[in-house]
């Protein structure tokens, strides 16, 4: 399997670095149906872990990458995995800050550039639900767009 660079966003501040370690239990986790193996929760892209996450109950967006490129398992039984193209790291991992995405996110929604999304699907992010895909498909194209557009 190929090595990726990998990214986890957080509203904490680890600073420039941290080393973040496998847990089994975690926010925006299904912890009645998915598996209580200990990972650090990632995607090889931002837009991927920002539709895996409640942004709304965000205060802060920052953004990590592994500071090498890592091996990864995918998922088990993880129903969004399929569009958030998620990946676990199963062992201590060092991450380095990329970059906070306050700034951006508030300016997006300023712009309505995604608001739109949030009212046709009540605002639930990436709940994991069947009737929410379409909404994480349609938002992680929209996250996608806008961090191309914003580098």
């Amino acid at each position: 399997m190929k090595k990726l660079y990998l990214y986890h966003i957080t509203e904490n501040d680890w600073g420039k670095s941290v080393t973040l370690i496998p847990k089994s239990a975690g926010d925006n986790r299904d912890t009645a149906h998915e598996p209580k193996t200990p990972r650090i929760c990632t995607a090889p892209t931002i837009a991927g872990c920002m539709i895996a996450v409640y942004l709304n109950e965000l205060n802060t967006v920052n953004v990590y990458r592994t500071r090498h490129k890592v091996d990864y398992k995918y998922p088990r039984k993880v129903r969004d995995s399929k569009i958030t193209d998620e990946r676990w790291i199963t062992k201590p991992t060092e991450f380095i800050l990329i970059r906070n995405l306050d700034d951006l996110l508030k300016s997006t929604l300023e712009q309505g550039l995604w608001t739109n999304l949030l009212d046709t699907f009540g605002g639930e992010l990436g709940d994991g639900k069947e009737d929410s895909e379409k909404w994480q498909r349609e938002t992680k194209q929209t996250f996608q767009k806008i961090l191309l557009d914003n580098p």
